[in-house]
This record gives structure tokens, sequence and C-alpha cells, in this order.
């Protein structure tokens, strides 16, 4: 996974990082690494939930994921935002549903830094179903 590739390319002090600052995170929130942490791009991590079939609130709580990942890209002065489909991936969301919900976050946010806003798909169909729904 990601997180795996991340803590091998920028090392210990990341894991140190996590392990000192994000103690029993709560689904929805979005933390930001550091820009002294490694000379790569701005790192945001969010704390997505899984999907249980829409009965522990999971759509809400993804949508507000999105929504604070947009507010703190903003806060540190990030212009180019690139984010994986969050939830559609190993967090089981059905595909539509988590485009949805991203799409009706980047539609509704207030942009004031950033200019571009990239969702990075694994597949076709996720990609294909965010193009569908950011054109409807």
């Amino acid at each position: 996974p990601i997180n795996s590739l991340l803590l091998r390319e920028v090392g210990q002090k990341l894991d140190d990082y996590i392990l000192e600052h994000i103690i029993a995170p709560k689904r929805g929130t979005v933390f930001a690494v550091p820009a002294n942490m490694w000379d790569g791009p701005r790192l945001l991590f969010a704390v997505v939930p899984k999907w249980d079939g829409g009965m522990d609130d999971e759509e809400r709580v993804l949508k507000q994921c999105f929504k604070n990942s947009l507010l703190m890209a903003e806060k540190e002065g990030i212009k180019v935002l690139a984010m994986p489909a969050l939830g559609a991936g190993r967090k089981d969301f059905p595909v539509r549903k988590a485009g949805r919900l991203v799409i009706n976050a980047i539609r509704n946010h207030k942009f004031q830094n950033i200019e571009e806003v990239r969702i990075v798909c694994k597949t076709r169909e996720m990609m294909e179903a965010y193009q569908e729904l950011s054109t409807a």
C-alpha cells in the first residue's frame, strides 16, 4: 500500500512523527506532515472510514474527510492537490457513491489557494465513474 511506500521513502522520521502526534485519530480527521520532514511534495493523511453497508455514518464521514483535506490543503498553501479516490479502494465504498461524495465536496469548496485538484483512480472503471460524475 501507499503508506508502506511512503514510510520506505521518507524513513523512520515519518513513522516517529505519526506515533508521536497522531494518537487515536478519529474518522474524518486529516493530518499534515510537516514540510521539513522530507524533500518531496506535502503529505496529508486522512482517516477514512471503512464501508459497512452505510449503517455506520460512513457517507457523512467520507464527505468530511475530503472536505477536511481541502481545508487542510488551503491552510498549508498547497496549489495542486492530488489525492486517491478516498474510500473507493481498500475501504470498500461503492465507487459511484464515493465518487459522488468527493465530486460534491470539490464543487462546494470555496477555493482560495488550491488551483487544481487531481483524483487518482486505481482502475479504469473508477476513472470512468469519476469522469462521468464530474461532468453531470
